[in-house]
């Protein structure tokens, strides 16, 4: 690790002159008019600020277009903060990121290792202000809880954060729809075989709670019976929630069509 005490005794500033700081990178000396004063340009970024000498010379010198957050995300313009806490849109984002860019993560939640941000969405500048812009941003669901960010509502099985495939909805809506190849087993979602029986069974969860929707001689009626149910329960509760969401989102549920390999 560097000693910046060191640095601060045999560091001279001048133009030209190339600095490290501690956690965005190298930036170079473009006008220094007094040691309060110094225009500095990162290398990566081409972010100018003036900073102070001082600054300089304990590698204290931050650039909001760092690419700091989970390695891929900078800050922009935006403040992270509000009166010393987190906004709201922070927190989603730096969750955002952390599902598609952190490995550890991943490892435990194997449907995200496919997903990615777009460009705009990777600077939390642009992405709180998108999110201002939203239906459902700001709103709480009947349990009190934020709504979420969604991404696959919009389009079947995409992997894409953006601005035009995301919208925000209750938990009620966002869990109402899941792949299910980790916990599906042989047979189609929302069948299971009953060795005892002899029966293949069709079930879903249905306001939190599981119910049974019958007994079948073969896998084929049992996910029958089991897709006509779940979406007619997909219906029902995107009506319920017609007047606080996307209608995009609204649309697309009342559309949506359960497939054998979900």
């Amino acid at each position: 690790m560097e000693n910046w005490s060191i640095r601060l005794n045999i560091d001279k500033i001048s133009v030209g002159k190339v600095f490290s700081s501690k956690n965005c990178g190298k930036f170079k000396v473009l006008e220094y008019t007094d040691s309060r004063n110094v225009l500095v340009e990162f290398l990566e970024t081409k972010t100018r600020k003036t900073v102070s000498a001082g600054d300089i010379r304990r590698g204290a010198v931050g650039d909001m277009f760092a690419k700091t957050v989970v390695g891929v995300g900078c800050l922009g313009n935006a403040s992270p903060k509000l009166n010393g806490s987190f906004v709201k849109g922070h927190w989603i984002w730096v969750a955002m990121l952390t599902r598609c860019y952190n490995k550890d993560y991943q490892s435990n939640h194997r449907s995200y290792s496919e997903c990615y941000v777009s460009e705009n969405f990777k600077d939390f500048e642009k992405f709180q202000l998108w999110c201002s812009r939203q239906i459902g941003f700001d709103q709480l669901d009947d349990k009190g809880k934020n709504f979420v960010l969604d991404k696959d509502i919009l389009i079947k099985g995409n992997k894409k954060y953006s601005e035009d495939n995301c919208v925000f909805l209750p938990q009620e809506l966002n869990g109402i729809i899941l792949k299910s190849d980790s916990t599906r087993g042989k047979y189609p979602v929302g069948t299971y075989f009953n060795k005892e029986r002899g029966k293949f069974l069709a079930g879903m969860r249905k306001h939190g709670k599981r119910v049974n929707i019958g007994r079948f001689d073969n896998f084929e009626d049992a996910f029958s019976a089991y897709k006509k149910a779940k979406e007619a329960y997909i219906k029902e509760v995107a009506t319920k929630w017609k007047d606080k969401i996307d209608p995009r989102a609204y649309e697309a549920l009342m559309n949506w069509e359960i497939c054998i390999g979900d």
